[in-house]
């Protein structure tokens, strides 16, 4: 399936031009919404519509028709993840994500998506709710390596909340998910009224700039092996559970080095018996091991995204709850 007709918010073919009612009885606390259609990009923006009497969803997520599907075949869900998934919307008072949430788009972000493209104009940012997304620089040569990465602790491209115009960077998928998009446009307008939201965004674009000079760090001191250990960590802090779904050729670009390579660090790993790796997918079996075998070259750019803005290593997570289920 190809990463066109992947994304969820795609509009129908021009034969099917206008969408199908919706069935006049929809399951109780299901109630649809109004789609428009011949927004810019070939997208259909999809607006909330008036809440049920006694929803059974929760009350942040935006919903679909439940006759509405994906090409191939694969049908939407009629309640989409909630926006509160991402971590900044999470953080926002429930005045400001209520007006934020009216503006969103929900979309499917397969691996390979290309949320912005190096060089190209920015017309959303992106908002994920689950999945990994790698911010890449290209050379001039067309030499690809990975300076940053993200998922639901923040949004890409940050060049949008600037008003930067342009991408200096690729920002594309690595592992698959659901995302939230907002038009650059009314992103812009959000910041000048919305000040937590503002604050957020701010906080967001400086943390993932740290991480970028972490990584550059760890690149120049760090052996493959440690770089390695660092950016499995790194993927595992932002998806649920303990599978990647990731190749070695798609590890070998993002890190800038041969397959060899990384099929021979891999195997130290998994001798270690820190993860397990299978084809396509890398299964994390011993994250304390894991943590202590990067060493320094994981944990400062996490901090400071602690500082500023919440929890973000798994870890960490991991002994909130515990102490949470301890004094409960």
């Amino acid at each position: 399936m190809s990463v066109l007709t992947a994304i969820a918010c795609r509009t129908m073919s021009s034969s099917t031009s206008s969408l199908s009612t919706p069935p006049a009885s929809p399951a109780r606390g299901l109630s649809s919404i109004p789609l428009k259609a011949g927004t810019k990009g070939g997208f259909v923006s999809c607006v909330r519509g008036e809440p049920d009497n006694q929803p059974d969803f929760p009350s942040d997520s935006i919903r679909l028709p439940p006759n509405l599907t994906l090409s191939g075949g694969r049908a939407l869900t009629e309640t989409t993840t909630p926006t509160k998934e991402n971590r900044l919307f999470a953080l926002l008072p429930e005045g400001e994500l209520a007006t934020v949430v009216s503006h969103l788009e929900p979309c499917d972000t397969p691996r390979g998506f290309v949320m912005a493209k190096a060089g190209a104009t920015i017309d959303y940012a992106y908002f994920p709710c689950s999945g990994v997304g790698s911010i890449i620089n290209i050379s001039p040569e067309g030499n690809r390596v990975e300076a940053g990465l993200f998922g639901r602790d923040g949004f890409a491209p940050t060049a949008a909340a600037i008003d930067g115009g342009i991408s200096v960077t690729e920002v594309a998928v690595q592992v698959p998910g659901f995302a939230y998009r907002l038009r650059q446009d009314k992103l812009l307008d959000l910041m000048q009224t919305h000040p937590v939201f503002t604050s957020l965004l701010h906080k967001s674009t400086h943390v993932l700039a740290t991480q970028a000079g972490f990584t550059a760090l760890s690149n120049a001191i760090h052996g493959i092996d440690e770089r390695l250990a660092r950016w499995i960590l790194m993927c595992h802090d932002r998806i649920d559970g303990d599978k990647l779904a990731l190749t070695h050729e798609f590890i070998a670009l993002m890190l800038a080095v041969r397959r060899p390579s990384v099929t021979t660090a891999l195997h130290l790993l998994e001798g270690n018996h820190f993860i397990r790796s299978v084809r396509g997918l890398v299964i994390v079996r011993d994250r304390a091991g894991l943590e202590e075998f990067a060493a320094d070259a994981y944990g400062r750019a996490e901090e400071e995204y602690e500082r500023l803005i919440g929890p973000l290593r798994k870890s960490k997570r991991w002994a909130l709850s515990g102490r949470s289920s301890a004094q409960g």
